[in-house]
């Protein structure tokens, strides 16, 4: 492939003269398609390597046996509040972390989130299915009302200094916050 490159180069990125001097090079190789040579240049810039891209589909499973198979099992029945999104969100993040260490460091999580005087709370992010709610709400009335907005942030290792913001994020709060 770094001959193919090399070459690809030397006729200045022209498919066509790459494939002739090539051919007359390596008599011994199998003659290759001038579109070879553009996608392998492609590839080499838009990846870094000569490696072809895996797609990504959703399915892709490294190691399948039944152990390993009754563990995942395990686990999501013992956090039955799980989805099949945020599996394959934890499941692409870990693949993506194991090739390139550093990956995680470099994302901006952030979440707000609402106490109130009430006892509820903005629980944006959990869900859990049963028949029987175990974390009801119970509603109590307050002649004035009291909620405090947090914003924080994590990047990396560390906790960005939390935010104490005075009414609700929506869209344009958001913005003007920013």
């Amino acid at each position: 492939m770094v001959d193919m490159h090399l070459i690809y180069g030397f006729t200045e990125c022209n498919s066509g003269k790459a494939k002739r001097l090539y051919a007359n090079r390596f008599l011994n190789r199998r003659l290759l398609n001038k579109k070879t040579f553009q996608r392998l240049h492609e590839r080499l810039q838009d990846a870094g390597s000569f490696k072809k891209r895996v797609l990504d589909n959703g399915r892709t499973i490294n190691v399948r046996n039944v152990n390993h198979e009754e563990r995942i099992l395990y686990h999501i029945a013992e956090n039955d509040g799980i989805s099949t999104q945020r599996i394959t969100t934890m499941i692409n993040l870990l693949q993506i972390s194991i090739a390139n260490q550093h990956f995680l460091s470099t994302i901006l999580f952030t979440d707000e989130v609402e106490f109130s005087r009430d006892g509820i709370m903005n629980f944006h992010n959990a869900h859990h299915w049963a028949e029987d709610n175990p974390h009801a709400i119970l509603h109590s009335k307050h002649q004035q009302q009291l909620n405090i907005n947090l914003w924080a942030e994590i990047l990396g290792d560390n906790l960005i200094e939390p935010i104490f913001l005075d009414q609700r994020l929506t869209a344009q709060s958001y913005i003007n916050f920013l």
